[in-house]
């Protein structure tokens, strides 16, 4: 199971030694660094592209394929809509009305299945399958979700977007079969607490803006090494 790293925008030099990296769209346009940083990963590095609907319960869709060539971006989170599937199934058809056939071939698209509750989700998934490369689980949806992979039998292969916490973690740890990957920023979250990564408290949303002392940086590093270890 693949760990794609999201990182506060002063401390992406802490994951560059990773493959796997998760960015979101509204990051890139607000940073212009963070683009320098992506661009000039490693050729072998995979780049997920989010669009941002968590973030700002919005999907930047007219500029998500110009930043996805920016940066060589590998696979692009086609825009969604936060609890909502119909709208979601209609974001994808409108996103992908605008592909070309290279940019078809080229990106392997990812849809999010999205709803209030577990019946419009699988409905969501149902009208999105046939459209997607992978499948993701998004966390405002928490049990609802592990209750979703217990429940449908994926064709394509499954994103975790998002981890709330220590329970997430042993769930993904012990259902790695089932999940290709997920995102986080968990280390990064529980090094601001000055934690590691098996803190069982809730913690704030995550800030792209952080900022952190010595001590910061050392257990970001520590927590990052734990987790890989820790899924792997």
């Amino acid at each position: 199971m693949k760990f794609f790293a999201i990182a506060p925008v002063r401390y992406t030099n802490l994951v560059k030694h990773l493959n796997d990296h998760l960015v979101v769209s509204s990051v890139l346009s607000d940073h212009p660094e963070t683009i320098e940083f992506y661009k000039h990963l490693p050729e072998d590095a995979y780049i997920i592209l989010d669009n941002g609907a968590w973030e700002h319960n919005l999907s930047f869709t007219d500029e998500l394929l110009d930043l996805a060539k920016e940066i060589n971006t590998d696979e692009i989170i086609m825009p969604d809509s936060l609890g909502n599937g119909e709208e979601t199934y209609k974001l994808i058809q409108e996103f992908r009305g605008i592909l070309t056939n290279w940019e078809i071939r080229k990106y392997t698209l990812n849809g999010v299945i999205q709803g209030n509750d577990v019946k419009e989700c699988i409905n969501c998934y149902l009208d999105i399958k046939n459209v997607c490369d992978v499948v993701s689980l998004p966390k405002h949806l928490e049990d609802e979700r592990l209750e979703l992979l217990d429940m449908i039998n994926f064709d394509e292969a499954v994103h975790f977007l998002g981890i709330n916490g220590v329970d997430d973690l042993q769930y993904l740890a012990a259902h790695k079969e089932k999940i290709r990957s997920f995102d986080t920023a968990w280390p990064f979250k529980c090094a601001k607490a000055n934690q590691d990564i098996f803190i069982t408290m809730r913690l704030p949303k995550f800030d792209f803006e952080m900022t952190g002392d010595e001590q910061f940086v050392k257990q970001a590093k520590e927590n990052i090494a734990k987790l890989i270890k820790y899924v792997r």
